[in-house]
Formats: structure tokens, sequence, C-alpha cells
């Protein structure tokens, strides 16, 4: 991939991080994380279910939203106070997007569709499969790579099963609760995140690296879940081609 094109690609990213960034920082209560619900937005029509996820997940790692997972009703997110601080600075900053999001009807709508025109992405139908397009054919270093998840497959089996297992574990452990309820409601709300990343039809790595294998390092760095994580690892690696 040329730089133009490397530059091109992390625009779209970061404006429909910002643009969803902002859109629940509109609303009281949390939002969810079902697409086909999610109350703001005609410039979701754009991308699919995986890149609607993917952004959700990278704003996740980045601190700036909260996840809290109900079993039966999904995954819910809200704004953080590291939200809220970058908004109000890309707010108050002409031209980003943000400001323009703010302030110009349609703006986002038109920047998204025009990021993935230049990317030379077809306008997604498919909205169960990942948000990025097929880019095997490109010349991209491994980790800016999708891949495609065979569902039937024994690697994703494995690899769903495995961190099923450790969500489980972290959820179990009362006493990391009680040391730090709200880290641990994070970190469950990543893992949560991160299975739904490679729940798709395609996964991308980046994104797969930045939430779910990141945030098993972190739990196992600080001693929890040590032996089901290290299999989480493995199998996750394996099932995209690490």
């Amino acid at each position: 991939m040329s730089e133009n094109l490397e530059k091109v690609e992390a625009d779209f990213w970061q404006y429909l991080q910002d643009c969803l960034l902002f859109d629940i920082s509109k609303h009281k209560r949390p939002i969810s994380d079902d697409f086909y619900e999610f109350p703001d937005g005609d410039y979701l029509e754009h991308i699919n279910v995986g890149g609607f996820l993917s952004a959700l997940a990278l704003l996740t790692s980045r601190d700036l939203i909260s996840g809290t997972h109900d079993p039966y009703a999904g995954t819910y997110y809200s704004i953080t106070r590291a939200g809220i601080e970058y908004l109000n600075t890309e707010t108050a900053t002409p031209n980003s997007v943000v400001y323009n999001h703010n302030r110009i009807d349609g703006w986002a709508s038109k920047a998204i569709k025009q990021l993935v025109n230049l990317l030379g992405w077809d306008e997604i139908e498919a909205f169960e499969n990942i948000g990025l397009p097929p880019t095997e054919s490109r010349d991209i270093p491994a980790a800016n790579r999708t891949v495609t998840i065979d569902h039937n497959s024994t690697a994703y089996i494995e690899a769903a099963e495995a961190v099923d297992a450790v969500i489980e574990a972290v959820r179990g452990d009362n006493e990391y609760g009680d040391r730090d309820p709200e880290d641990k409601e994070q970190r469950l709300a990543e893992l949560t995140a991160g299975k739904k990343l490679i729940e798709a039809a395609r996964a991308s790595i980046s994104a797969v690296d930045a939430v779910l294998i990141k945030t098993l390092a972190y739990l196992s760095g600080i001693g929890i879940a040590v032996t089901q994580i290290a299999d989480a690892i493995i199998k996750v690696q394996i099932l995209l081609g690490l």
C-alpha cells in the first residue's frame, strides 16, 4: 500500500471513531452496540457492522468509551472522562472531524463515503461481514491485513472457546473485582468487544491486536487467568495466521 493510501486508511478510521464518539456523547444513557439500532449517523450506511464494531473496539482501547456487558442484551457504551476531554478539544478546533460533524449536516456521510471511494472499497451491502474489504491482494504489512474467518473451522471454534474461558475466569475472579471493580468491568468489556471482532466474517488483525490480544496480555501481566490466557493468545494467533 502506498503512503498516500495508508494515510487515507488512517483517516477513515479516525473519522469513523470521532463521529461515533461524538454521537455517543449526545446520549445521557449508554448506547447499545447493535449496529441496526444505533440512533445516529447516516455515515454508517457506507460501512457494515464489522467496521462499526471495530471502531467501538478501537475507541475502547483508547479509553475514550467504556463498555458494560449484559449477557442477554449485549454491550452498552458510555463516554469516559478522557473521551469528554478529547471532544472538548476537538469541538473547539476549527475544521476538525468533530467540529465539522457537529456543525454541518451530512458532512460526515460525504466525508466517509469519499474516503471509502479513495480506498477503492466497494460500498458494503453484506452487513454481517467485517468492515474492511479483502486486502490479500494489497502489498501491506501483516498487522494491517484483514483475514477471512471460517466459523466452522477447528481454529475458530478453539479460539472462541479459549476466549470464552478467559471471560468466564475473569468474571468469576471475585478477588479481582474487590480489588479493582472498575478495571475488571473495563477488561471484560474489552474482551467481549474483541470476541465480537473474530465473530465477524472478516477480522482486522490490527483491531484484534489492539483490543483482544493487548487486553489478554494486560490481564496475564497482573496475574489474572494466566493459564487460560496463554491458551487463548496462541489459539487467536493461529486463527489469524500469525
